[in-house]
């Protein structure tokens, strides 16, 4: 639980996020219902949930409002000029706590090869 904490906020607080305008403070309440949020996404969008159309259309909904976290917004070149669609650097996306629902574009295949 801490790790994911430590996690969260070193997202929010990163370097990319400095040249933003906008400034987020986080309170040790927003790191624990960013923490929930967290757990939550984390359990309703494993891969066995995927698996299940209510599963699937749960995690879904959960993530809807932030998957452009999952845009590399950084990416000028990319095809279709989709970094203009990007979140990731935006700290009121709050991406860090919305990481389970990568599950939704990555392969469970992947998702063992990028942990290694």
């Amino acid at each position: 639980i801490l790790f994911a904490i430590l996690v969260i906020t070193a997202e929010v607080f990163s370097p990319r996020h400095s040249n933003n305008k906008k400034v987020a403070m986080v309170t040790v309440e927003d790191e624990q219902l960013f923490l929930e949020i967290s757990e939550h996404i984390v359990s309703s969008c494993s891969y066995s949930k995927l698996d299940t159309e209510d599963g699937r259309e749960e995690c879904q909904t959960l993530c809807r409002n932030n998957m452009c976290c999952f845009i590399d917004d950084d990416d000028e070149n990319a095809a279709f000029e989709s970094h203009r669609y990007g979140c990731a650097s935006d700290p009121e996306k709050i991406c860090a706590a919305y990481a389970g629902c990568e599950s939704l574009v990555v392969s469970e295949d992947d998702a063992i090869i990028f942990d290694v």
